[in-house]
């Protein structure tokens, strides 16, 4: 087997190629359409999910994707977005497969979770050092490392051991690195979809940089909706402040603080007239009125009217307070 291909002469490529109806060969090609602004056509491409999920993605990247006497058709007459949105790259590992072509037809990109989704990683090294070696100036000279879930305990250790010397210039990972991670000339975090993250997460993302006598800085990009304002309000409070307290309270304002007498541990509250986030002087002192009502007298015998209310609202409704 050759150890590289090499192509030679700069003739504008034209012609058909012929594709078996099998998914790895068909998604190379179709991201590959990015390249051309000409129609490419596709014969017995497979009627699959990854299929049709590249054929979205290239859509919302400016591609015109259609089906013509049993073939697919690709025509980019220009790349409207140097964006792979993350509802669609979430769900495709080979999605980094459009990072060649962007770049070659865009001059650059960006793609959420490059061999990463749901399913699991993918490692992209070899193809961010084919980038680099072809001139993508971003990673030119940089060494880059993957990090995620998937990885066995001694390979992520090499990998922070590389990152922690030196050695290992930019690091790419998932939210595994939330906690117990102490690099201090770690200076800069960049955090894709940042709106998909509570608070207190992106807190301590945030706290994995910073830690050393360097200035440092943590870019939070934020693909939602305009209209999303639960997640404008969330990033709003991470640029406002870096009080883990104070971000704790706002989190629980805007997430809502669940049940009191059930198990859900965000959203609305059971209680009628009170917020815990607004209200907090006034159940404090409630609180206190009924720790010194208990005090006084331990089974309400001298309140009747009191212990009813209580058996009648709460009675049976959190015997699972008192179960393991």
């Amino acid at each position: 087997m050759a150890a590289r291909f090499l192509i030679d002469g700069g003739i504008p490529l034209r012609g058909e190629v012929g594709v078996s109806a099998a998914k790895n060969a068909a998604l190379p090609l179709l991201a590959a359409s990015l390249l051309s602004e000409a129609a490419i056509v596709l014969e017995n491409v497979p009627r699959l999910a990854d299929v049709r999920t590249i054929g979205k993605l290239l859509g919302r990247l400016g591609a015109e994707v259609r089906e013509e006497a049993g073939a697919t058709v690709v025509q980019t007459p220009r790349v409207v977005s140097i964006e792979a949105p993350y509802e669609l790259v979430s769900t495709m590992r080979a999605s980094v497969l459009v990072l060649g072509p962007l770049v070659a037809r865009a001059g650059r990109a960006r793609v959420a979770m490059p061999g990463g989704c749901a399913i699991g990683g993918r490692p992209i090294d070899l193809h961010l050092r084919g980038l680099e070696r072809l001139g993508a100036e971003e990673l030119a000279g940089l060494r880059l490392g993957l990090l995620h879930g998937q990885m066995k305990a001694s390979e992520k250790e090499r990998v922070m051991d590389g990152f922690r010397s030196g050695r290992t210039h930019l690091l790419i990972s998932t939210t595994v690195i939330e906690v117990g991670v102490d690099v201090p000339n770690a200076t800069v975090m960049l955090v894709e979809n940042a709106e998909r993250f509570g608070l207190a997460q992106l807190h301590q993302l945030r706290g994995r940089i910073g830690r050393g006598t360097h200035p440092s800085t943590c870019v939070l990009f934020d693909e939602s909706e305009e209209g999303n304002l639960e997640a404008r309000a969330r990033l709003e409070a991470m640029v406002r402040t870096t009080d883990g307290f104070e971000l704790a309270d706002e989190d629980l304002r805007l997430r809502g603080e669940g049940t009191l007498f059930d198990v859900k541990q965000s959203g609305l509250p059971d209680l009628k007239l009170a917020r815990l986030a607004d209200d907090l002087d006034l159940v404090k002192r409630a609180r206190a009125r009924a720790f010194a009502a208990i005090d006084r007298d331990p089974d309400l015998a001298g309140e009747p009217g009191l212990l009813a209310e209580l058996r009648s609202r709460f009675e049976g409704s959190i015997d699972w307070l008192f179960h393991s």
